[in-house]
């Protein structure tokens, strides 16, 4: 981890001068193909070209030198990753908190359960909708929705810190009552609205989820 260039964060999460936080773009591999990417990730998108396992691990290696108090896991979908938890275990929970973006698709038994082993401070699970039709409006796959509140109620039932975020578009604005009446009957404890931003990816393509009051003039 030699190279020092600072690379401006999409996320726009707060750090410090002592403190670090790594966006890790984990894998550009996912099993969906959402409308709406901003990095243009789907299904084998970049496997050739993801850091081994090996090398990863040496770099989660280098938290403790580097101060690296925080490690954001994004993709793509971490998830899809088979070595993905043996990256996890290599990081020591007490140095650097670790938080993890994923569509919960992926979030099966088995996984929720590898997961809880790990002291994660953060999963943030993508939910967009009250229903299958809604939410694929911006996920482009009906099946999704079943699979994704299923992961959600596993993370309920394993009690592992999470919350949902949602992307508000012209379609879902109206249906807000209906969305969160469906997070408290599952036992969601917190939720955070995002608006789509139609500049890169896939949502340049995609002008019509940008909310009309954000679109620029």
């Amino acid at each position: 981890m030699s190279n020092n260039t600072v690379y401006p964060c999409r996320f726009n999460v707060p750090s410090s001068s002592s403190e670090r936080l790594v966006v890790w773009e984990i894998t550009n591999n996912c099993n969906l193909n959402c409308f709406h990417c901003c990095n243009n990730s789907g299904l084998n998108a970049g496997v050739n070209d993801e850091v081994s396992m090996e090398t990863s691990i040496k770099v989660t290696h280098e938290f403790k030198d580097l101060n690296v108090t925080e490690v954001y896991f994004s993709g793509g979908e971490p998830l899809t990753r088979p070595d993905f938890l043996k990256i996890l275990a290599s990081i020591d929970p007490m140095l650097t908190k670790i938080y993890l973006a994923s569509n919960g698709t992926t979030i099966t038994e088995k996984v929720a359960e590898g997961l809880s082993k790990f002291n994660i401070s953060g999963i943030s699970i993508s939910l967009d909708g009250h229903t299958a039709e809604m939410h694929s409006l911006v996920r482009g796959d009906l099946s999704c929705f079943d699979k994704t509140v299923e992961g959600i109620r596993l993370c309920v039932r394993k009690n592992l810190p999470f919350r949902v975020t949602s992307v508000i578009t012209n379609d879902n604005a109206n249906f807000i009552r209906d969305f969160l009446d469906l997070l408290l009957e599952i036992g969601v404890p917190s939720v955070v609205f995002q608006a789509i931003q139609g500049d890169s990816g896939r949502a340049a393509k995609h002008g019509n989820f940008v909310l009309d009051d954000t679109k620029k003039s």
